[in-house]
């Protein structure tokens, strides 16, 4: 009986009546609707059902059939939100159930905020613990941990750490399983001071670290490339007896990748080997990165011949790296070789994938909305214009694409918001050989980007001349805007070369025309490198305020443009886009 009324409830649309419920309820369980125990048991299924979009309702037919409404019903009721992490139904249960004179308890509260806690609504989950202070129903261990654990899921770490110091004011007792979830929220956000304080703190109040704790703390500094600070946790792991995970050396690694150490690197892939642990391919690919941006190519090269046999699925960023390598070290034919290679190795595993069921494929050049600049064999490049995102227009060839029966499409390139031009994006999963073999070759610094663009100030020659402006940038964030400066300190390798194309010159300004090729691929390169010699682009507010609101007069967006876009099929061939200004 209980399975026909879930049954039913699941197939009912989300505008049902109480008429239709309660028809339902009448006719599968009759009179027996007033013994508590099948009440409870629809509750329930209807977590494993998916259906408690209609359990207040469900609830609110069972009181106009007489059954009282209680504690345990609620309980029930919060249980199926929490199975099916429902969490809007499970607030709208608790407020509906102490509206109806139930009184407040500790198991309802704690329900509902762990299903506020699966879906990561950690604000909702805040909110419940405040409600529980203000109807003085006692807090412990667990409910903090629930909503640090949904501050966890979110990386608010700040809220998170908050929270920690509400128990310590509170004296509720600290657990390790509570901290485990701060130091997540700081490793997910990146924040390793406050991650190895937090370590700190447990050692102090007697809690025990555990793997997780100190895997936590190692990943926190991997962000922000704190290699030293990840491995001396590391080393205190060993001191303490604690045993590393192929988690706790894959995040080291990736310390040791963001902070240039080559040679660390290999030593952990060595260690982890001596202990029999299989790392996973995002730990070889850090390591293979740690090697391609130092001096020793040739280990970039050697782990990538491992990580053939070990990985066969493809992965672009990593031969992407090495090829890098490789350019830099004058080795391109080796560059080349590499990328033919596995190429060939991952279409035996994924033959080519257009996108397509069937390996059929379409014409996508006649697309209503969008401007197809050129189709190839698994790329697709579009026009995009200066006053739409990467990510819109990605998502309006995805949509264009599955609705032609397409699987789907990848973004292996991305244009800032106000520039326009070409944009390339993979026909096929981000998991197929087309996707990867493009990733690579952007990975690998082997696309030619070229750019044109209009700066103020004087010329930096005659029409043919060339400069190159080399210099690291680092990205910062200030007055709400997004903005990349020279840092000689914490700014990351960046080249971009120019050729002056045109130049005007009057009494009042002077503008130079230029055709840009950024060698790197950092955020706002080309902006911030030509703005650092004195020549920002016309109408850019960002690197230009005190020019904007007279060149923005007659130009009306950021004088940017993306003419150009050259890179190899996935049949070997070179293909290439081209808008013109």
């Amino acid at each position: 009986m209980v399975d026909q009324v879930c049954l039913k409830l699941a197939g009912l649309g989300g505008g049902a009546m109480v008429e239709q419920i309660g028809q339902i309820i009448d006719q599968h369980l009759g009179e027996s609707v007033l013994d508590g125990r099948s009440a409870m048991s629809v509750l329930s299924k209807m977590g494993t059902d998916r259906s408690t979009a209609h359990i207040v309702t469900v609830l609110d037919c069972l009181r106009q059939r007489g059954l009282e409404q209680n504690a345990y019903l609620a309980c029930a009721a919060l249980d199926a939100c929490t199975s099916s992490c429902s969490w809007g139904p499970a607030l709208v249960v608790l407020e509906t159930m102490i509206a109806k004179c139930v009184e407040s308890s500790y198991s309802m509260y704690h329900k509902a905020m762990v299903a506020c806690s699966k879906a990561g609504e950690w604000k909702a989950a805040m909110g419940l613990l405040e409600e529980m202070a203000t109807k003085r129903v006692e807090s412990n261990t667990i409910t903090y941990s629930v909503v640090v654990s949904a501050c966890e899921k979110e990386a608010q770490w700040v809220k998170a750490m908050w929270l920690m110091t509400e128990m310590f004011a509170n004296r509720v007792q600290l657990s390790t399983i509570t901290c485990s979830s701060a130091l997540n929220a700081c490793a997910k956000a990146g924040v390793w001071v406050q991650a190895l304080g937090l370590l700190a703190e447990m050692s102090s109040s007697s809690l025990e670290s555990n793997s997780y704790t100190y895997n936590a703390a190692i990943n926190a500094c991997a962000k922000d490339g704190e290699w030293s600070k990840a491995l001396g946790l590391l080393g205190e792991m060993e001191e303490g007896g604690i045993q590393g995970s192929t988690f706790t050396y894959g995040a080291a690694i990736s310390a040791c990748d963001h902070g240039g150490q080559w040679a660390n690197a290999l030593s952990l892939l060595a260690q982890a080997a001596a202990s029999r642990l299989e790392l996973s391919g995002v730990a070889y690919s850090a390591a293979v990165s740690a090697c391609a941006s130092g001096p020793s190519w040739q280990h970039a090269v050697a782990l990538l011949v491992e990580c053939s046999s070990k990985f066969p699925d493809p992965e672009g960023s990593r031969i992407g790296a090495v090829i890098k390598a490789c350019r830099i070290a004058s080795s391109w034919a080796l560059a080349c070789s590499l990328l033919d290679r596995e190429l060939s190795r991952w279409l035996v595993h994924d033959s080519f994938d257009t996108g397509f069921p069937n390996k059929v494929s379409h014409d996508l050049t006649r697309i209503q909305g969008l401007n197809v600049l050129l189709q190839h064999q698994g790329v697709l490049a579009v026009l995009k214009g200066p006053t739409v995102t990467t990510e819109s227009m990605v998502k309006r060839v995805y949509d264009n694409f599955v609705r032609l029966g397409g699987s789907g499409v990848t973004c292996v390139s991305r244009l800032d918001a106000v520039t326009s031009g070409v944009l390339v994006v993979a026909l096929g999963s981000e998991a197929s050989a087309s996707a990867n073999y493009i990733m690579a070759q952007f990975a690998g610094r082997v696309v030619l980007k070229t750019y044109h663009c209009l700066c103020s100030g004087k010329s930096l020659g005659l029409p043919g001349s060339t400069a190159v402006r080399s210099a690291p940038l680092a990205v910062s964030r200030g007055d709400g805007a997004m903005r990349a400066d020279v840092s000689l300190d914490e700014g990351l390798e960046a080249c971009t070369t120019l050729i002056v194309k045109a130049y005007y010159s009057s009494q009042d300004e002077s503008f130079m025309l230029a055709e840009v090729r950024p060698i790197t691929g950092r955020t706002h390169q080309i902006r911030a490198h030509l703005a650092s010699v004195g020549r920002p682009l016309v109408a850019d507010f960002v690197y230009n305020r005190e020019a904007f609101a007279k060149e923005n007069r007659w130009c009306p967006r950021v004088f940017l443009h993306c003419s150009r876009v050259a890179l190899r099929g996935v049949d070997g061939s070179l293909c290439r886009a081209d808008a013109d200004l």
